[in-house]
């Protein structure tokens, strides 16, 4: 795992536990299993009130901003395009640019990350998403949602 942020999740999803090659020993489930791939990241360049629409039409809490080469360069949150608002309550809202408003620091989840360390994640931050990515490069999301799926799943297998 690393110090980055992002979000988005797959439901791929199997009910059957990993089990290292010849042994009996159980493998917990990994964040590859649960990735969401159906949103597509935004562009730095996209302007914000455009980004802001995708993300209430898709009931979503943010996605992740990419470059041209699938690099994972930032994340607009509904709570960035809000502190845009707010820093104009006293004029027009200015135009921009998702590049403008996006958050830089991220939390992100490398590929094959078990589930547990995912979940723990989510307790100690108040994301409800968060990006994956492969060697650097956009894989996709998992959110709160894809994570509970992950907990229903796997309580067979710990409890």
């Amino acid at each position: 795992m690393s110090d980055t942020v992002s979000e988005n999740a797959k439901f791929a999803v199997t009910k059957t536990p990993h089990k290292k090659s010849g042994t009996d020993q159980t493998v917990l489930p990994l964040v590859d299993e649960y990735l969401n791939k159906s949103f597509a990241p935004l562009k730095e360049s996209m302007d914000i009130f455009e980004a802001a629409k995708i993300l209430q039409n898709k009931k979503l809490s943010g996605l992740p901003i990419i470059d041209a080469e699938n690099n994972l360069i930032g994340f607009l949150s509904e709570k960035d395009v809000i502190r845009h608002a707010f820093a104009a309550k006293y004029g027009s809202l200015p135009p921009g640019n998702v590049g403008e408003f996006m958050s830089k620091r991220l939390i992100t989840v490398e590929l094959g990350t078990e589930m547990f360390e995912v979940l723990d994640l989510f307790l100690k931050n108040n994301y409800q998403i968060y990006p994956v990515v492969h060697e650097g490069k956009y894989a996709g999301v998992i959110t709160r949602s894809n994570a509970l799926k992950a907990v229903l799943n796997m309580k067979d297998l710990v409890w």
